[in-house]
């Protein structure tokens, strides 16, 4: 009876799987974000996030049939530097359309708030998809449970927490970054496309290591993670710092303008 349980909820428990790295590193940088944003806005984000990855998985497609990766060995370098940037791009836009003129979007901290939402997503269903393939008929009527697939796409999503899951979360807070300096300190915008220039460097970088070692140094590996860490937090805090310096200009300019002659 269990058994058969089971069977019915495996693919629920397979989204689930997918969903978890997400949705905790969502909760972690959710508490670097002074005000919250309302988890509508959040909510809303995450989801476009999820829905344009099928999007990104088409122009991939498109793109490496163009540079003809399979026979120009010198094209393999730009079609990693390609895919990384089709993925940047798409994350960006989510945020450039869908909040860009929400009253909520007031605060520096809020660009990258919505960035590391809609990377999340998309990293969502990467993981959904990877958890899939690698447990397509992890339980079946006639079989019954295999647990050694539903270990494996633990392990394997396990793995992606700590390094593509970050990536996608870590590439779109240095984009939110450097949106944040676009909107909220005037800057023109070759901010916006330095952004998306560097994070699409760093993720193909990534990508690059990942394809040269199928099992990175695991001491590499942990170092690389916090260091991907440390700098979301540490970018948090500049842009915490942007948006207390500009508060303070302003009622510096306020006090200024009520002092009587």
């Amino acid at each position: 009876m269990a058994a058969a349980v089971f069977i019915k909820i495996f693919p629920f428990v397979l989204i689930t799987l997918g969903l978890l790295p997400s949705a905790i590193w969502l909760l972690f940088y959710l508490r670097q974000d002074l005000h919250p944003e309302p988890k509508k806005m959040i909510l809303k984000v995450f989801l476009w996030g999820m829905l344009v990855a099928p999007l990104a998985v088409l122009a991939q497609y498109v793109t490496l049939a163009a540079l003809d990766v399979n026979h120009i060995a010198a094209a393999a370098g730009i079609g990693l530097i390609a895919l990384a940037g089709i993925e940047e791009l798409l994350k960006y836009l989510v945020v450039r359309t869908e909040i860009e003129e929400e009253p909520d979007f007031n605060e520096p901290t809020d660009a990258m708030v919505y960035m590391i939402a809609a990377a999340l997503g998309f990293a969502t269903i990467e993981n959904i998809s990877i958890a899939f393939s690698i447990a397509p008929e992890g339980v079946s009527p006639g079989q019954g449970i295999n647990t050694a697939n539903l270990l494996e796409a633990s392990r394997v999503l396990g793995v992606r927490f700590l390094g593509a899951t970050l990536l996608h979360a870590f590439s779109s807070a240095v984009v939110g970054y450097f949106l944040a300096v676009h909107f909220f300190k005037k800057r023109g915008l070759w901010t916006i496309w330095m952004g998306l220039g560097i994070a699409t460097t760093l993720h193909a970088l990534f990508n690059y290591l990942i394809l040269q070692s199928v099992t990175l140094n695991g001491l590499v590996f942990l170092v690389s993670s916090v260091c991907m860490v440390g700098v979301i937090v540490g970018l948090f805090k500049h842009v915490r710092s942007m948006a207390s310096r500009s508060t303070n200009l302003a009622n510096m300019r306020t006090a200024s303008q009520d002092t009587p002659l």
